[in-house]
């Protein structure tokens, strides 16, 4: 995984995408776009790494990011994803110096709100709306993360497999994108050969189209149909959050 050098300024948006930023109204919103950087985000992007300090935090307008947790030989685990109804940095709400999770840009690339970590603290000091409605996304984040550590522990790769396919269409608008055997066999903790099989099974029920790393979703409901009730619960935290304020 590569750093994030250098971000490519684009075009300015008001209001932003990113939900977070959207639901904190016009006139807030406005008041912080001074701090905010309007960069690109490409696919495979290490963001923020675990253990390290935090420069900044992210506010995704689009694209996919995966919060990883990292062992010491390298293997990670994914442990939810994030869109543009989020923040990439979680841990600075809670006041730590270091990110006990990694940040990877996924699925496709995408443009993120960036904002330095002294615009932040200083804007979380003010107790104002934007504090409030991170506190707020925090909490929903952190039963995220709970939600999806029990998925890994009592749910099939198949089910798991749907799920996760099942949110990033949700979250990127489109029914195809890029992904593959690797990628996810790295993001779910198992072999390569068995999001193959997995995937082969889909395809031949006709739930999804697989070809040359791309894959497409064409009938959501069959798929959901076969994934595990944590997509019905993650999905409804991901509309309950877009909604505005």
């Amino acid at each position: 995984m590569r750093r994030l050098l250098s971000a490519r300024p684009l075009p300015p948006r008001l209001p932003p995408p990113n939900s977070l930023l959207a639901g904190l109204g016009d006139r807030e919103c406005e008041r912080l776009l001074p701090s905010l950087r309007l960069v690109s985000i490409r696919s495979r992007r290490l963001l923020q790494r675990q253990g390290e300090p935090l420069q900044a935090v992210y506010f995704p307008n689009s694209g996919v990011a995966s919060v990883l947790t990292e062992m010491q030989d390298g293997r990670a685990v994914e442990v939810t994803t994030v869109g543009r109804e989020g923040m990439i940095g979680v841990s600075a709400v809670l006041d730590a110096d270091a990110p006990s999770v990694s940040s990877i840009v996924q699925v496709i690339s995408g443009s993120a709100e960036r904002m330095p970590m002294a615009v932040f603290r200083k804007e979380m000091s003010r107790r104002g709306p934007f504090a409030e409605i991170l506190h707020d996304y925090t909490l929903r984040f952190l039963s995220q993360v709970m939600q999806s550590a029990a998925c890994h522990g009592l749910h099939t790769v198949e089910q798991r497999c749907c799920r996760w396919l099942l949110l990033a269409q949700h979250r990127i608008g489109r029914d195809q994108f890029r992904v593959t055997h690797e990628f996810l066999a790295s993001l779910w903790g198992v072999r390569r050969s068995t999001v193959t099989v997995v995937l082969r099974a889909l395809q031949r029920r006709g739930l999804i189209d697989y070809r040359r790393n791309i894959v497409r979703i064409g009938r959501p409901e069959r798929l959901a149909a076969a994934a595990c009730e944590c997509y019905l619960s993650l999905r409804e935290s991901l509309d309950e959050r877009a909604k505005p304020a």
